[in-house]
Parts: structure tokens; sequence; C-alpha cells
């Protein structure tokens, strides 16, 4: 009993030591002349002259905004100095003018990925990674909400934020004549501005995301890459994968999976009747040349499960909710997150279960490259790229709904999306901050039993009437073109 108190005691300091460091660290930020905002040539340039060694007037002159806070060459001097530890921006236990100076003027100037970091990281750095200084960077940079971005799902009549109440509906009619359809959820600038339920549902009833949850688990490898766990998206896959070392798998890389494009048996291989589906994704030969050709593959998407767990120490579902659902305001108590059937495995292909909101919570987190309520949450490097064609019309576990994707015609507007067996869409539009989501009729397991078997699996093919017990049509889904056609309609005249 004792020992218990002691240690008790001793964790009460600690923690209480950290809000004290924290609380003095809180008051800082790379607004360094403080008007209120950071700028490359203000704030950038005022770092990149005190790591060099300028002092007095030849620190401040004509850098210092009109309206700062601290004009005085004594005043930014004071605050660099007392706040000196803040200044290592890569973690290397020095302030270098070539290194955190230069670091600091290119994110200011909105560099990001490798262009942020090549040749400016010090030897022996903390933070080598593009997401782990751009994150760094996001937490003692002030986040510009002019724009009055809203991040609380709340419900909001579209003229409010700039679009026809009628087109919205015409819109939501369109969504809903796929009479499988659960839900319809439309969110602009972060307000659910339009939204529609099936009989017999409400915005509290989950659906379930089938393939869409492709594109959260590879955000959770976004996550992993930002944080350094691994490399980058062109670390070799084997590293992890360590059943590939020797084989003719061995040097694919981690982007290549993501892009679909790793060379692995497509749909095929029947990987959802499987027990142990990780092992069996692990265990799939090669069809062709890794890198050559996008083959849509449920196993090689399931590889990010022991990716995951290998790089983070942490299972797949624990990561994506500790890094990424509940930082955005998920509610784990509505989000049902399926296992294989050894019920130890995390499905990374497939299933969550979740409501309309909270698939649009993802959306819009994309849509804002990688933010959320001023956190960053994902690299806009990593977003940039998951929604930018790296094939024809796909990008990292995202889909891109350009002219390739639709036949040679080229779209109205420039969307992705997160797409899903029997219609689960997420559909992003970042340029204008819209996002919809779209989700069939669905019913969870009712004793919260997510270990999935054949008799206990997503039924989203009961509304579609594919199920084997179905008899009839099978029911078709809203025209997609049509669809693009009246969300660009939306902002158009």
């Amino acid at each position: 009993m004792k020992q218990r108190v002691v240690i008790g005691l001793c964790g009460f300091v600690w923690v209480l030591l950290a809000q004290v460091s924290w609380s003095e660290d809180a008051a800082f930020s790379f607004d360094i002349d403080s008007d209120g905002e950071a700028g490359a040539l203000t704030d950038g340039v005022l770092l990149l002259r005190h790591l060099f060694g300028f002092s007095g007037d030849s620190l401040t002159e004509g850098v210092i905004a009109t309206n700062a806070g601290r004009s005085s060459a004594i005043e930014i001097e004071t605050y660099l100095s007392d706040y000196s530890h803040k200044i290592d921006i890569d973690g290397d236990g020095s302030k270098g003018a070539l290194t955190d100076g230069l670091l600091l003027l290119r994110y200011l100037f909105g560099f990001r990925g490798d262009t942020l970091v090549n040749g400016a990281v010090g030897e022996g750095a903390a933070r080598t990674s593009a997401g782990k200084v751009e994150r760094y960077l996001d937490d003692w940079t002030p986040f510009d909400d002019t724009n009055g971005e809203s991040w609380g799902m709340t419900r909001a009549n579209a003229w409010t934020q700039g679009l026809d109440d009628d087109k919205v509906i015409d819109l939501l009619d369109h969504v809903f004549t796929d009479t499988a359809v659960q839900a319809a959820m439309l969110v602009r600038k972060g307000y659910v501005v339009g939204e529609r339920y099936a009989d017999g549902y409400d915005a509290n009833d989950r659906g379930t995301s089938w393939s869409v949850a492709k594109s959260l688990y590879a955000a959770a490898v976004g996550v992993a890459i930002d944080e350094g766990s691994i490399t980058s998206l062109d670390q070799r896959a084997s590293d992890f994968l360590t059943e590939w070392k020797g084989t003719d798998k061995e040097n694919i890389p981690i982007r290549a999976l993501l892009e679909m494009r790793a060379g692995l048996p497509g749909e095929g291989t029947n990987l959802f009747s499987q027990n142990d589906q990780s092992t069996f994704a692990l265990t799939q030969d090669l069809e062709s040349q890794p890198g050559a050709t996008f083959v849509y593959s449920n196993a090689t998407s399931q590889l990010l499960e022991p990716i995951i767990r290998r790089a983070t120490g942490e299972d797949a579902h624990t990561y994506l909710t500790k890094k990424i659902l509940t930082p955005i305001g998920i509610d784990m108590a509505n989000v049902g997150l399926w296992l294989d059937p050894t019920g130890v495995n995390p499905l990374t292909y497939c299933c969550i279960d979740m409501r309309p909101e909270d698939f649009a919570r993802f959306g819009v987190m994309y849509t804002r490259g990688g933010r959320w309520a001023g956190t960053r949450i994902l690299s806009s490097d990593f977003v940039a790229q998951s929604l930018t064609s790296q094939s024809e019309y796909y990008g990292l576990h995202w889909w891109v709904l350009n002219a390739n994707y639709f036949g040679g015609y080229t779209p109205p507007a420039q969307l992705q999306a997160a797409h899903g067996l029997n219609g689960q869409h997420i559909y992003v539009w970042p340029q204008e901050d819209i996002v919809l989501v779209v989700l069939s009729r669905y019913q969870p397991p009712t004793d919260g039993n997510y270990v999935l078997s054949l008799a206990n699996w997503p039924r989203t093919c009961d509304a579609r009437n594919t199920c084997n017990s179905s008899t009839g049509e099978e029911v078709e889904s809203y025209n997609e073109w049509q669809l693009v056609s009246l969300l660009a309609a939306l902002v158009s005249g």
C-alpha cells in the first residue's frame, strides 16, 4: 500500500509539473511580432535573422507588422530568448538558421511535404519527416479561422452557406431515387445544410462503410508516417511484413499498397470468406509487376492491419480511434469496428459502422487538408497525395472522379470519393468545402458482436436485393454523373 501511495504521489507531482510547463509554453506561438497571425515576411524573417545573429534595428527593420504587439528589437529578442526551446523545430537539440529558421520560413510560405524539409533538417533530429515538422508548427502557429469555419456539424439553412435551398432539395431527391438509400447528408463549410433519411431511420442510426473503411485506415497509415513510425510512403512494406523478406514482394513500397499497384490479386481471392484474413493477405502471390498496374484488391488493403500493428505497436482499431476518430469528435459509443472471423484481426479493407455525421466529419477533415478545429490530424501533403490520381483515377485509397473515371468525359466539378459496396459513399469537394455522405439501409448487429462470419456480416445486401435469399431485381443506384452535376450546380450562378 505504501508503495502504491508513493507512486501515485510521484505521478501527481509529474502531472502538476507538466501542467505548469505547458501553461508557460501556451503563451508562445510563431506569431513573433504578435500581430495576430504568423507571416513569412514578418515572423519567418524575424526568426531567420535572430538565428543568424542579427540584433537591434538590423533584426526588426522592415519586418514588423503595422499592428504588432511586439515591435521593438528588445521585445523580440526577449521573447525569442524566453522561448528558445520552442525554436528547435526539427528537435535536433540546437537552433539553426539553415534548419529551424528555414523550416519556419518555408512553412509560412506554404511549402509542404518534401519541399518543406529537404535539406533543412539537422543531423540527429527528432522530427525528420514533413508530417512531424508540419504537425509541430501547426501546434505553435495561430490558426486562421477568418472564414468562420465550423467544426461542430451544426444544422443550418443552405442559403446561409451560399447554397440554393431548392438545388439542395434537387440533389437529395436524386440520391433518393435509389430506394436502398438509408441516409444522405450534405455539409458545407462544416455546417449540415441538407439531410434526409429513409422511413424508420434518423441521424442517430448507423450505416456501415464496407470499403469506405479503406480510406480511414489509409489515413491511419498517414498519421504513422507523420509521427515517424513509418519512414515514408516509399518505405518497403517488408520492413513490417517480414514474411515477404527474400521473396519477389520484398521491395514493394507502402505507396504501392495504397495506390492499389502492388501487383497482388484482385477480387477473385475471396478474402471475405477466409478465417485469418491478415495471414491470407500476406500469403498471396504476385500476379503482375509491382507498381505497373492498378488492380483493386481487398487483400492489399488488409495488409494495412499488420503494417499499422507492427509499425506503431497498437492494433489498427486502437490506432485509428486514438489518432483520428476521437480527435475529430466522434463518440466511440456510436461506432462498431469489425474483426475478421478469428476475433483478433481488425478489418482494414472493410467495415466500420458509424452515423452519417461521423462519416461526414472524416470527409471534412480531408476537405480542410487534414486539420480539425485548428489541430493538425493528418499532414496536408498526405491528404493532397491521397486525393490526387496516382493512376488513371485512384489516389491513396481514394477514388478521383476525373475524366478517366467517367470514361473520357470531364466532370463539371473536381470531386474525390471513398466508395463502399452496396452504395456507401463519402464525396469530398475540397475547393468548395463540401462533403456528401450517402449510406444504404442497414441494421447493425443487435448483440454488439462485430466479429465477421457468414451469418453475421454487414447486411446492406438486403436493401440492395443482392443477398443469397433475395428474389427479384437488384435495386439500381442513382446516376453518379448526374450527382456530380447537381453538386456543381449548388455553387454555380
